[in-house]
């Protein structure tokens, strides 16, 4: 761990990790001793999270007085207890918080550590940065997520004007899945009622751009009383069916049962559609059309559509596969891949529903586990942590989660725009 030269490698890091880490526990003191001597942060930040998860918080806090290694350690623990309700702080937290504050490097994360332990200070603190306008939008993002998870009354009143800045708007979407009783706001995401009481929003769901709209569908998927909410506004047409995905659709199904396919129907394509659909799009896709497409346009269209969940020259999710190296300049293979999503889906990549004990679902990945919490990463969101204990049932579906019939609503010439930009050799800039 001596060797700063092994911190970029792909591999020795996490070698050294898994030899070291059953080790951790076993004899904190030396393992801490160890994390102050690394010149790999990886291993700092592993070590303490690993304590942390033993319930080790002691001597973790016990050692950042006299560490140089500070940022690392808080972040193993925040790592560790973020998702945790019940978490308590170790007698000597309130000592080192009082230093920590002070330190503009270490303030930010142990606030977060501290208002995770139900600090009412630290509450305090958030709301603070939160109302500043003035504050970086990452720290105001970070406060309110930790307050909606810990603190959801506090952050409810202050919906409607954080909801009005364009950088807030969606993390305020996804914070109202955690508050109670929240019927009235999500009616007033999606219906304009033109300031009658109640509408606090003013907005209907067609103001929304793309990742707006996949916020609050996803927000509204999540539990029973809001997908109800929202398979209403699908009847209706409030929100048009082609803006919901398939792996929603299939958390949908485990969220209102076999009730939603009386609705939606069949949630996979038959063999013949998908035959039809590849016959129409080689016909659509000429050399000729590629060649006169609007690649700026197909690259706006692939930010909405497909760049949330995989990345494409050093940018977007990681929910599926990259695709800068891919063979995307080969039409067969991009309309096979397109269009048979689910035929050959790496284990990394198969689409995990968890439901917890208060009725919330998620769709998504397992980014790591371990024996008290797992992490997922859902589109759009990094990092979810869930305590086992909370989990009521946990289901790996034999799909990935791109959804079938991605093109099916798209107008000829966006399909065209968008082929076009998955078929570039090099980034480009601007739409």
């Amino acid at each position: 761990v001596l060797k700063s030269e092994d911190i970029e490698d792909n591999n020795i890091p996490h070698m050294i990790w898994f030899a070291l880490e059953p080790l951790v526990p076993i004899d904190a003191y030396r393992a801490l001793i160890l994390a102050n001597n690394s010149q790999i942060p990886m291993i700092t930040e592993y070590v303490a999270r690993r304590l942390a998860d033993d319930d080790l918080l002691y001597p973790i806090v016990e050692n950042i007085k006299n560490s140089n290694k500070v940022d690392l350690l808080l972040e193993g623990i925040l790592g560790s207890i973020e998702g945790n309700l019940e978490i308590k702080p170790p007698s000597n937290w309130e000592e080192v918080y009082k230093s920590l504050k002070l330190d503009n490097k270490t303030s930010n994360k142990a606030l977060q550590i501290s208002q995770l332990f139900g600090s009412n200070e630290a509450t305090v603190e958030f709301l603070k940065i939160l109302e500043n306008k003035n504050e970086n939008d990452e720290k105001r993002i970070k406060a309110l997520n930790s307050l909606s998870i810990k603190s959801p009354s506090e952050v409810s009143p202050l919906i409607p004007e954080l909801f009005m800045e364009d950088q807030m708007r969606i993390p305020v979407i996804r914070s109202i899945q955690n508050i109670e009783d929240n019927d009235m706001l999500i009616y007033s995401l999606i219906y304009n009622f033109d300031g009658k009481q109640g509408d606090v929003i003013p907005f209907d769901y067609s103001d929304y751009n793309s990742q707006e709209k996949i916020a609050i569908i996803q927000m509204m998927a999540s539990k029973s009383s809001t997908a109800n909410i929202l398979l209403n506004s699908l009847k209706n047409e409030i929100i048009p069916k082609r803006d919901v995905p398939n792996y929603v659709a299939r958390q949908m199904r485990r969220v209102l049962g076999s009730g939603f396919l009386e609705y939606w129907g069949p949630l996979e394509k038959v063999a013949e559609e998908k035959m039809l659909a590849y016959n129409k799009y080689s016909a659509l896709l000429t050399k000729d059309a590629l060649i006169k497409a609007d690649v700026l346009a197909g690259k706006q269209t692939y930010a909405g559509l497909c760049g949330q969940c995989h990345i494409m020259f050093g940018e977007g999710g990681k929910i599926g596969p990259e695709l800068t190296g891919s063979n995307r300049t080969d039409l067969e293979y991009l309309l096979y891949n397109i269009l048979n999503p689910n035929s050959d889906v790496q284990d990394d990549y198969l689409m995990v529903l968890v439901t917890t004990r208060e009725g919330m679902t998620y769709a998504g990945n397992i980014v790591s586990e371990n024996d008290r919490s797992i992490t997922m990463r859902t589109v759009g969101q990094e990092g979810i942590v869930l305590l086992k204990s909370n989990i009521q049932s946990r289901e790996v579906q034999s799909v990935s989660m791109m959804p079938e019939g991605l093109l099916d609503w798209m107008p000829d010439q966006e399909i065209i725009n968008l082929i076009a930009f998955l078929q570039s050799s090099e980034e480009i800039s601007g739409y």
